[in-house]
């Protein structure tokens, strides 16, 4: 319109009118540029506060996925367990008492909660000797983010050194070079397996000097090694105050390896609390609430245990019937058309013998899946 006008541009009414329209939408779209931003600057001020909640979540995945690099049957899938997630904070949410609380107490509270069903989650798919390993690998890594820095003793239990935490689970190393070691002060009840062990100790910065104090201090440490209870005990000179949690424990790992579990057992409940030391019992209540119809329950049993009468009665319960397949050769196909049946008639279906027939597990899978995804077409076509 500048470069057409002709004549006088004060004279131009339609010119005007348009500067000043154009005047007025660039300060609209100033204020609503600094009302974005500001409204920007909100929620990434909110996204803070569940940051926290985050990252306790993201931990706990991992510490359950590591444990596959103990027994490769140990597989959490990340779907289940955002499922299991997010119904924790449905479950939290769902009681009307907790809606007023503070926004810093219900993501706590969603913590603490999560945190547990986590455990009990999977508890109930690892072997009884791993349990107690989990609780310990939650209190290790599990640890308030928030420290007053004037509080030393909350600081020296915040911090674990991870090369230590190490040599806890998986000892030293087994090249020892026996050669440049110093003799063994105490042959008569420290074996060459312990003293290769402490020697190898000697060479983490807060246990320098330890050959020394076994060689110096003899009698003391005979006495804590004698004690029916030394994790109850202090250590022998100054080790006392030098030694956390975690490095007592090392001490007991490697010359009273019998009172590890006692000692690990007080560790989880000083960091976490009891209910980490007490795995749940197995019930098929609990069992049934985790589960959904597209997710089917295995059982791993062991030699001469049959769950089926105790799952009958239990389908009873609820008011359905279980119907038993033993799998094998040639059942392949009737086990196919029993999931469809069960799908139509609402029945539990119960596979024995998996094992016998692998190949069909793969396609169990592929005809849940299907059936899945036929559901959910037909509640959107509904």
């Amino acid at each position: 319109m500048l470069q057409d006008t002709k004549g006088s541009l004060i004279d131009d009414e339609h010119l005007i009118e348009a500067l000043r329209i154009s005047k007025e939408t660039e300060d609209e779209v100033k204020k609503q540029l600094e009302q974005s931003q500001a409204q920007m600057k909100k929620a990434l001020a909110a996204r803070e506060n569940y940051k926290p909640l985050a990252r306790i979540a993201s931990k706990l995945f991992f510490i359950i996925n590591d444990f596959s690099l103990i027994d490769n049957m140990y597989q959490f899938a990340l779907d289940s367990y955002i499922q299991l997630f997010a119904k924790n904070i449905d479950g939290y949410m769902s009681k009307p008492t907790n809606l007023n609380d503070s926004l810093q107490d219900k993501l706590d509270s969603i913590s603490k909660r999560h945190q547990e069903e986590v455990y009990k989650y999977t508890c109930r798919g690892l072997f009884e000797k791993d349990k107690l390993l989990l609780s310990l690998q939650m209190a290790i890594n599990i640890r308030p983010e928030k420290v007053d820095p004037k509080d030393k003793d909350k600081q020296q239990n915040q911090e674990i050194d991870m090369a230590e935490y190490n040599f806890f689970l998986r000892g030293g190393d087994l090249t020892v070079d026996r050669k440049s070691q110093p003799p063994n002060p105490n042959s008569d009840w420290i074996t060459q397996t312990q003293w290769d062990a402490i020697c190898d100790l000697d060479k983490f910065p807060n246990f320098t000097g330890i050959i020394g104090a076994f060689t110096h201090i003899q009698k003391e440490w005979r006495r804590w090694y004698m004690s029916s209870t030394p994790e109850s005990e202090p250590l022998p000179g100054e080790w006392e105050q030098r030694s956390d949690q975690l490095r007592k424990m090392i001490f007991l790992k490697i010359i009273r390896p019998d009172r590890v579990i006692a000692a690990t057992n007080t560790f989880v409940e000083q960091k976490l609390s009891s209910t980490y030391t007490q795995p749940p019992l197995f019930s098929f209540d609990q069992l049934y609430n985790d589960s959904n119809k597209w997710t089917p329950i295995i059982f791993i049993l062991t030699q001469g245990v049959d769950p089926y009468t105790q799952l009958e009665a239990f389908a009873k319960s609820k008011g359905t019937k279980l119907v038993p397949v033993s799998l094998g050769q040639g059942q392949s196909e009737n086990a196919t058309k029993k999931v469809y049946d069960g799908k139509k008639e609402g029945y539990w279906l119960y596979l024995a013998n998996c094992h016998l027939s692998l190949s069909f597990l793969k396609s169990l899978e592929h005809i849940i899946e299907k059936l899945e995804t036929e559901s959910e077409k037909k509640l959107t076509s509904d």
